[in-house]
């Protein structure tokens, strides 16, 4: 074990003592290729503190990422972190998912480790597979988003990511049955788990690629959705 690799898995050591107490670790699920969001608690006294990610190795500790605690963002390779001081939380985001970041990972702020959070890889399941939807120009397309059984009370939304950037199109507050806005409307279908979201007066516009989300407390579970808008059918 290198003297870094020491040092980490050290201060994964003091900061379980520092803080009193442990949690069993949140299990989150990912499939391979999409996105794994964890969400991290962060005291008051911590806004301004370096803050990492830390994933834990049997006899070693390996940093993911780290922020000098001053930014909001920073960045290294397929892993984000967003610091979000107002809402004492920093989130952190692993890109393009593979087996291999199959573990148990820690949030560590000011030197306490927040939460523990495992992250398990799902294979050959229905959850991961690329949503299509095909729909007409003046009809309706329906997309369902299955999530898992955790997320049943989370705050659900469908977001479009078809132009480089992120716009948000229906979001429901997790307790309501249905939202609805504009030409869109949102079915949250909790027994089932799955929640449906319905455009309505089609355009060529609407096409593209979205994502369903399901916000949960540690984490965000995201499938990506390819929206495909065709001529009119032709009428008999």
């Amino acid at each position: 074990m290198n003297m870094t690799s020491f040092c980490l898995l050290t201060l994964i050591i003091i900061t379980v003592l520092h803080c009193g107490h442990c949690d069993e670790p949140k299990t989150i699920s990912g499939c391979e290729g999409e996105t794994a969001v964890i969400k991290c608690p962060l005291q008051s006294k911590d806004r301004l503190a370096s803050k990492s990610l830390v994933r834990s190795v049997i006899g070693d500790a390996q940093e993911v990422i780290r922020s000098d605690g001053r930014v909001k963002w920073a960045h290294k390779g397929r892993v984000s972190l967003q610091d979000q001081k107002k809402k004492n939380r920093f989130i952190v985001t692993i890109h393009n998912l593979r087996v291999d970041d199959a573990g148990t990972y820690q949030c560590v702020a000011g030197g306490c480790m927040s939460k523990q959070v495992k992250l398990s890889m799902a294979r050959d399941s229905p959850h991961c597979s690329l949503i299509k939807v095909t729909g007409y120009e003046g009809g309706k397309a329906a997309i369902n988003c299955p999530f898992w059984g955790d997320y049943r009370f989370a705050s659900k939304l469908l977001v479009n990511r078809s132009f480089g950037g992120v716009q948000e199109v229906i979001r429901s507050d997790g307790r309501a049955q249905w939202t609805h806005r504009g030409r869109v409307s949102l079915q949250d279908k909790k027994d089932r788990g799955i929640f449906t979201v319905t455009i309505r007066n089609l355009a060529r516009e609407d096409a593209g690629k979205y994502q369903c989300i399901a916000e949960g407390r540690v984490s965000e579970y995201v499938r990506q959705v390819e929206l495909t808008v065709a001529h009119s059918p032709p009428r008999h």
